[in-house]
């Protein structure tokens, strides 16, 4: 397993820690701090990106009884993006709330927009 996965991914998971916390600290932290943390973030998740790409398709890999192959990389990609996405959808929704005091339904949609994609999914899957 290469160092640099290693890396990308640690830098990737504080990245996106780093971004979620401010976003949900960011009543109460100054806009200038926000705007750092935010920042910082950022260049974590691109050196992430950097550090994942230079692999050479080496990958953590749990096999399952049933045969499948489960690629942790991809997983804890795909769960740092989710975190992201849905935080600044909830970011936004509170945000909307608290400066035109209607709720909006953002943070419900993408969810529910998810859920049902892997529904449809699972069912064209099993129908073939």
């Amino acid at each position: 397993m290469s160092k640099f996965s290693n890396i990308g991914l640690i830098f990737l998971i504080i990245g996106t820690l780093l971004i979620v916390f401010s976003i949900f600290l960011s009543i109460i932290i100054l806009p200038g701090f926000f705007l750092l943390i935010q920042i910082s973030g950022c260049v974590l998740i691109s050196l992430a990106g950097i550090f994942i790409l230079l692999r050479k398709d080496e990958y953590h890999i749990i096999k399952f009884k049933s045969g499948f192959l489960l690629k942790l990389d991809h997983l804890i990609i795909f769960v740092c993006a989710m975190l992201l996405s849905i935080s600044f959808l909830v970011f936004v929704d509170i945000n909307n709330y608290i400066y035109t005091g209607n709720f909006t339904y953002f943070t419900i949609v993408w969810p529910i927009v998810l859920f049902g994609g892997t529904i449809i999914l699972h069912f064209l899957k099993t129908k073939k």
